[in-house]
C-alpha cells in the first residue's frame, strides 16, 4: 500500500508539469531554469568562433558577483584576408597612377604570401563636388566603389587601370568620408567576409576634411548613411571610428612624409590603424602595403563597445604570460589572450539585460549577452514555479530601469 501510495504522488506530481511549460513561450520556458534557479553569476553559454573566440558569450550576472571569460585571438597568418585598396585620385596624385597600375601584380603576389585566400578590392575619392572643396565640372566626387571584393586579379587591374583623376579644389580631401562609406558599405555592397582579417589600404598625399569644415557653406550634419547628398557636412572622427569598428576594419594609411603626422594623429585618435610612408610618386606601394599589413597583424587591440551599463569592469591581455592591457604586440603564430571581467555593481539588482561587443580590430568580435536578475524582492524561491512561471510571462515590464551611462 505505501509503494502504490507513493507512485500514485509522484504521478500526479509529474503529470501537470509539461502541460504547464506548453503554455509557456519559447523565451518564458527558458526563464524557468534560469534567473532566480541560479546561485550566482555564471556563464550559461558560449559560441566557438574564428579568429576570435568566443564568438558569443551567454551570461547571467547577480549584483556584486563578478564573472570572468577569455577572449582569444589567432594571430597566425591569417586564413582568409580581404584587402580594400582606396586611392586619392585628386589632381595631386596624377603622378602616382602609372605606379599603382604597374604594381597590381606585385601587390596581388605580396598578399597571397601573407595568406592562401586573398580577395582585394578598389575604390577612390576627391572632394565634395562644390566650391571651394571641389568641382563638378571636374567630375569632383566623394567616394566611389570601383571593384568589389574579388579574387579575380584581371579584374583588379582592369579596375585600376580604368582610374583617372580628378580635381579637388581646395588640398584637404574627402579622406575620412571615403573610409567611413567603406565602413558603412562593407557587409553589404563590398562583401568584406567576417571571418576575414579585414583592412583597408588609403593612400593619399593631402590631409583630409572632417565635420565642421563644412559649417560656414551652410552644409547639415552628416546623417551618417550611404547616400552622399550634397548638402551634409563631412563625420566626425568618432563616427568614423564607430563604423569601423562595427565592419570590424583595421585602417593603414599610406601617407606621403608631407602629411604623415596628420594621419598618425588621426591613428591616435581612431585608437588603432597605421601609418605608412608612401614615396611622392608611389613607387614603393607594394612595400608600403605589405609593411602595413603585417604591422596590423601583430597589433592586437580589444575594444568595449556599446557596453551601456558598464558591466565590462577590466580587461587583461596575456600573451607568453605577460599582462599588458587591451594593447598586445605579438608575434606571429602566438595566440593573444584577454581575460574579460564582468560585474553589476548595483547591489540592488536593478541591472538590466544587455547585449555589448569585445571587438579585435580588423579581426572581429565576441558578443556578449548580459542578463541579470529584475527587483530581488519580486523575485521568487526557485521551488516557486507557477510564480516563476508568471515572471517569465510578466514580470519583466515591472523591472526599474537604470539610467545609461554615457557612451
Amino acid at each position: 500500500p505505501t509503494l502504490k501510495r507513493t507512485r500514485r504522488m509522484t504521478t500526479m506530481y509529474t503529470k501537470p508539469i509539461p502541460n504547464l511549460v506548453s503554455l509557456l513561450t519559447g523565451s518564458a520556458a527558458c526563464l524557468l531554469v534560469a534567473p532566480s534557479a541560479l546561485a550566482g553569476s555564471t556563464i550559461t553559454g558560449t559560441t566557438a568562433g574564428t579568429p576570435v573566440t568566443p564568438s558569443t558569450v551567454n551570461v547571467f550576472l547577480e549584483p556584486e558577483d563578478p564573472v570572468r571569460f577569455s577572449v582569444e585571438v589567432e594571430t597566425d597568418a591569417p586564413s582568409e584576408l580581404d584587402v580594400f585598396l582606396l586611392n586619392d585620385l585628386s589632381g595631386s596624385f596624377g603622378d602616382d597612377l602609372a605606379h599603382v597600375r604597374a604594381a597590381v601584380p606585385s601587390i596581388v603576389s605580396s598578399l597571397t604570401g601573407i595568406s592562401d585566400n586573398v580577395r582585394f578590392g578598389l575604390g577612390s575619392f576627391v572632394d565634395k563636388p562644390m566650391s571651394s572643396f571641389g568641382s563638378a565640372s571636374s567630375g569632383d566626387y566623394v567616394y566611389r566603389t570601383e571593384l568589389a571584393l574579388t579574387s579575380d586579379a584581371t579584374a583588379l587591374q582592369t579596375a585600376v587601370n580604368s582610374m583617372t583623376t580628378k580635381g579637388g579644389a581646395d588640398e584637404p580631401e574627402s579622406q575620412l568620408e571615403a573610409l567611413f562609406q567603406v565602413a558603412l558599405r562593407s557587409k553589404t555592397e563590398l562583401g568584406f567576409r567576417d571571418s576575414a582579417y579585414k583592412a583597408v589600404i588609403l593612400q593619399t598625399d593631402a590631409s583630409y576634411h572632417k565635420a565642421g569644415d563644412g559649417t560656414r557653406y551652410g552644409l547639415v550634419a552628416n546623417d551618417g548613411d550611404t547616400d552622399i547628398e550634397a548638402n551634409e557636412d563631412y563625420p566626425f572622427v568618432e563616427e568614423t571610428r564607430k563604423a569601423l569598428l562595427n565592419a570590424g576594419i583595421v585602417p593603414i594609411f599610406a601617407a606621403t612624409s608631407n602629411v604623415a603626422s596628420i594621419y598618425q594623429n588621426l591613428v591616435n585618435q581612431l585608437g588603432f590603424g597605421e601609418v605608412v610612408t608612401l614615396s611622392s610618386n608611389s613607387s614603393n606601394l607594394v612595400d608600403a602595403i605589405e609593411k602595413g599589413i603585417k604591422s596590423t597583424l601583430s597589433d592586437v587591440k580589444l575594444f568595449v563597445e556599446s557596453d551601456d551599463y558598464n558591466y565590462v569592469r577590466e580587461i587583461a591581455s596575456d600573451v607568453t604570460g605577460e599582462k599588458t592591457g587591451t594593447d598586445l604586440d605579438v608575434s606571429g603564430g602566438d595566440r593573444a589572450k584577454f581575460d574579460v571581467t564582468l560585474r553589476d555593481l548595483d547591489s540592488d539588482g536593478l541591472g538590466e539585460n544587455d547585449t555589448l561587443y569585445l571587438t579585435a580590430a580588423g579581426y572581429g568580435r565576441t558578443t556578449v549577452h548580459v542578463s541579470v536578475p529584475g527587483d530581488r524582492a519580486s523575485v521568487p524561491e526557485p521551488s516557486a514555479t507557477l510564480g516563476l512561471g508568471a515572471i517569465a510571462l510578466g514580470g519583466l515590464a515591472r523591472r526599474r530601469r537604470r539610467v545609461k551611462s554615457s557612451l
